[in-house]
Formats: structure tokens, sequence, C-alpha cells
């Protein structure tokens, strides 16, 4: 299996941490004659938990609690989560809902892209006879923030921003626009995740996330964010929840 450079230098790195060479040597060819491809990997996806979660009602998890959906907890509900972005998309996803507005369990869901010229679409239409909704979805790879080795020992997650914490999307966007027009690397500077209580029309409470920016990312950060984002380029994982639409 071909690896890259970065990612070879962070294996040497981590090996000689933990084993003498004499036996990290013996694993210098392990998955060489493998051929891997984009089913092999799968990226979980980060949620906030609300209320409503199957991890809260299920007692599997605490309302806002940083979590996966693979159930790793990554923050207390009174914690903040550092994490760097690797990469972000942003798409249309398009979810069958019923007449009140509400997602159809079970119902038809895709992903369109986004482009300049459905930038403003209809957010609710209808097709072959059915009621669809269109939302802008953001999505972030994202790793976890760690200023020693541990860095290169994770996969990357999806935190997925939309409809309630659009705005958060649109906060990033101005940070990584700032970071720009100074010449820095949008992965430069760690973010800092926490959360607040909002309440919605109908008076229901709900968290959303927050974002801060943190302290500057170290050398191994950067370069672990650079390995996956090359991975991430050449489309070698299958992201956990896509076909079915699920949003953190």
């Amino acid at each position: 299996m071909a690896t890259g450079t970065s990612k070879e230098v962070a294996t040497t790195k981590q090996e000689k941490a933990i084993v003498p060479a004499h036996i990290a040597s013996q694993f210098d060819d392990f998955d060489d004659d493998v051929v891997l491809t984009n089913q092999d990997y799968i990226i979980p996806r980060l949620k906030l938990l609300q209320g409503s979660s199957d991890e809260v009602k299920e007692g599997r998890g605490n309302v806002g609690e940083y979590m996966t959906n693979q159930g790793e907890l990554l923050a207390a509900k009174d914690k903040d989560l550092e994490l760097l972005i690797v990469k972000r998309d942003k798409y249309w996803s398009i979810s069958e809902i019923d007449e009140s507005g509400k997602k159809v369990k079970g119902g038809e869901w895709r992903r369109e892209p986004f482009t300049l010229d459905n930038a403003q679409r209809e957010w609710n239409f209808y097709d072959n006879g059915k009621k669809f909704s269109a939302n802008i979805v953001y999505d972030n790879f994202v790793i976890v923030a760690s200023a020693d080795e541990k860095i290169f020992s994770q996969i990357p997650m999806i935190f997925s921003l939309s409809r309630s914490s659009a705005r958060v999307a649109k906060d990033l966007n101005t940070k990584f626009q700032k970071l720009k027009t100074q010449g820095k690397l949008p992965v430069s500077v760690v973010y800092k995740f926490a959360r607040k209580l909002e309440k919605s029309k109908d008076g229901d409470t709900f968290l959303v996330p927050t974002v801060m920016q943190g302290r500057d990312s170290t050398e191994s950060e950067i370069e672990a964010a650079a390995y996956w984002r090359n991975e991430l380029a050449k489309g070698k994982v299958k992201i956990d929840g896509e076909e079915s639409g699920d949003e953190a």
C-alpha cells in the first residue's frame, strides 16, 4: 500500500518512541501487498448531542457532549474541543419531507453540488409528487488537536454545520479569510469548539456549536493535517452515514 512521505516520517517518529528500531523494522512492509480502496477507510461523524439525540435517549451520552456517531466521547458537556480543520466541503442536502416540513423517516435523500448556478434555488420544492427540502451543509473534516505524537494516531472526522449551526460555518469562513490575507495556512491555528443554548420560534431550546480561534498549531499538527488532506483528496475514504444524509 502506497503511503505519503508525511505519514512515513510521522510513523517513524512514533515507532521510535514506542518500540526498539529492530522490532519496528519488521513492520516496514505492513500492508504493502494489500490493495485498499475507498471502502476500507470509514470517516466517523462528530456530533454535538441534543436532547433529541439517540445517544441521549438511550443513555449512551449526555446533552452538550461532543461525541462521534461511533460512540467515542471527545469532550464532556462543560469542556471545549480543540480541532484542526483539514478540509471543507459545501453542498446541498436534499431530504424528503412531509407537508408539515418534517423529514420523512426512511425517505429519499441525495447530495447535490453547490454551484453559483444553483445558489438561489428554492428551499422547498416538489419532485415526482414528493416534497423536498434543500439545505446548505458545510462538511468540516477535522482531527483533534494534540501537541504530542498522538496527533498521528487518529482518523479524521466530519463535523457538519447546517441550519441552526450555519452561523458557525460563516464565522469559520471569516476566520479562514483573515488567515488567508495574513498569508497563513488554514491549519496554522487550532479552533476551540464549545456550545450555547438557543431557543426556536416555537419555544423549543437546543444547543448550537460556538467556535473561537485558539493557539497556533504545532509543526506535528500541521504535518498530520497535510497528510490527511492528501488522503482525502485521493478519495480513499468512505463517510459513515453518508448514504442516509445524517448531519451532525
